[in-house]
C-alpha cells in the first residue's frame, strides 16, 4: 500500500512531464514545393542570418504573396519596437526592404479549403541584422 502511494505521484509527474514536452509543430507544411519536390518540409522564421520565411493563407497566390510581404513588414516592426529601434515606421521599412520583398519566392504551396497556403521566403545579405536595426 505504501509503495502504491509513492508510485501514483511519480507516475502523475512523469505523465505531466511527457505531455508538456511534446509540442505540435504547425510551422511546417508538407506538399509540393516550387521545385516539385513532394517530400520536403519548410519551416517558418529564420533559416540562417540571410533567410526569413513566413506562412500565409489567402484566396489566391497573388493575395497570399501580398499578405506574406505585409506579414514580414509587421514582423520587422515588431522586432524593432521590441529592440527599442528608432526606425519603426512601416512606410520607411517598406522602402528599406523593397528589394528583398520583391525578390522573395514562394518556396511551397498547397491548395486547401481556406484557399492557398504558401511559404514565402526572402533573402538578403545579413538580413537578420537589418531586421534588428537600432
Amino acid at each position: 500500500m505504501r509503495s502504491m502511494k509513492k508510485t501514483v505521484p511519480v507516475l502523475c509527474l512523469l505523465l505531466l512531464f511527457a505531455c508538456s514536452t511534446q509540442k505540435k509543430d504547425n510551422s511546417s507544411l508538407t506538399g509540393i514545393n516550387s521545385q516539385g519536390d513532394p517530400s520536403g518540409t519548410v519551416s517558418t522564421g529564420w533559416q540562417d542570418r540571410d533567410t526569413y520565411t513566413v506562412l500565409v493563407t489567402a484566396e489566391n497566390e497573388k493575395a497570399a504573396i501580398d499578405r506574406a510581404r505585409h506579414r514580414i513588414l509587421k514582423d520587422i516592426v515588431r522586432v524593432r519596437i521590441r529592440n527599442g529601434s528608432r526606425y519603426t515606421e512601416i512606410t520607411g521599412i517598406q522602402s528599406e526592404f523593397e528589394g528583398p520583398l520583391k525578390r522573395g519566392k514562394v518556396v511551397k504551396r498547397e491548395q486547401g479549403d481556406e484557399g492557398i497556403r504558401i511559404y514565402y521566403r526572402i533573402r538578403d545579405k545579413d538580413l537578420r541584422s537589418k531586421f534588428e536595426r537600432k
